[in-house]
């Protein structure tokens, strides 16, 4: 029988390209899309030796300070810092999602040789992630995630630095391909292999429970036409942008800002997540529905949403 082997499709292209410091050391540069399979590339890269950041979320091992640093337009505060990491570290990496949002890809030449690493998850996975996580609507979600392949494949396209593309469901059919490739690329030692090995794994329970976006609140009353409620993250401070619906049709869209005290002491955020919304001049009826929602993230409700008129002017909670 002919040896197959040659025919197994291990999800992997590897482009090679020019250094701009030759002699230097290099960049490697983590992306995808969010909720894309980036969190297990950077984290087997930390494993193996690769300084990915001092400053990440632990879960996400993302690196705040470049991700701050590309928010910027003075371009000085990002050239400061790769200076500065060019001087800690022969070889240092760092990992952004959706990298074509913050960078523009002929500023990858402001890097020491990057090397870019790309991996791509199925489209249908990373919008089932976006709603389980985010809250957002599967379905338009699917077109933004396809848009964004392309965006990123965009920033690819106009480089021609070393770049290796990955597939994130091959990898873990493959892991031991997908080491390989990784070690291959970024010149790592054989004995880096196992801890590569370790970080390949799906559905990471850790990652899953401290990436989800928590919320809460509460749509309490009616009293007059002022409509009173709050909404806020549990382990942030960030306002909640928010959409009122008179049964399925939207009223208005606010931000939950207002400070109480009580949800203060309850221990959501600051207490700045309170609303009052002046409902006059809008025609109730006592049987109308009212309903509160996150703006874009249509799968979460406030609690008590969804009553009618007449049972949030009675206080019925």
């Amino acid at each position: 029988m002919a040896d197959l082997a040659g025919w197994v499709n291990s999800g992997i292209i590897v482009r090679p390209g020019a250094a701009n410091d030759p002699g230097g050391g290099r960049t490697f540069i983590v992306s995808g899309l969010g909720r894309g399979g980036t969190t297990m590339l950077a984290a087997a890269l930390r494993d193996a030796g690769i300084p990915m950041g001092v400053r990440f979320h632990e879960a996400a091992v993302e690196d705040l300070d470049v991700f701050f640093a590309l928010r910027q337009t003075d371009r000085t505060i990002l050239d400061g810092l790769i200076a500065q990491r060019n001087r800690q570290h022969a070889d240092w990496g760092f990992k952004i999602p959706n990298i074509h949002g913050l960078l523009q890809y002929h500023e990858l030449a402001r890097f020491r040789n990057p090397h870019l690493i790309l991996i791509f998850r199925d489209p249908v996975a990373i919008t089932q992630r976006a709603a389980l996580s985010d809250y957002k609507d599967p379905l338009p979600e699917l077109l933004n995630v396809s848009s964004s392949i392309h965006n990123l494949l965009q920033v690819f396209s106009n480089t021609t630095c070393p770049a290796l593309l990955l597939s994130y469901e091959k990898a873990l059919i493959f892991p031991d391909t997908f080491v390989e490739s990784l070690m291959g690329f970024c010149g790592l030692p054989p004995e880096a292999a196992a801890r590569l090995r370790r970080q390949v794994t799906p559905n990471s329970k850790v990652y899953a429970d401290e990436t989800t976006i928590r919320m809460m609140g509460y749509l309490e009353v009616l009293r007059g036409n002022i409509l009173f409620g709050w909404c806020a993250y549990v382990t942030l401070m960030d306002p909640i942008k928010l959409d009122l619906f008179l049964n399925d049709t939207k009223l208005v869209t606010f931000m939950a800002q207002r400070h109480r005290p009580d949800i203060a002491q309850a221990g959501y955020g600051n207490g700045d997540s309170g609303f009052e919304i002046d409902l006059t001049g809008v025609t109730l009826a006592p049987e109308d529905r009212l309903h509160v929602r996150p703006s874009q993230r249509p799968l979460f409700e406030l609690h008590n949403s969804g009553r009618t008129v007449a049972e949030y002017r009675q206080g019925m909670l």
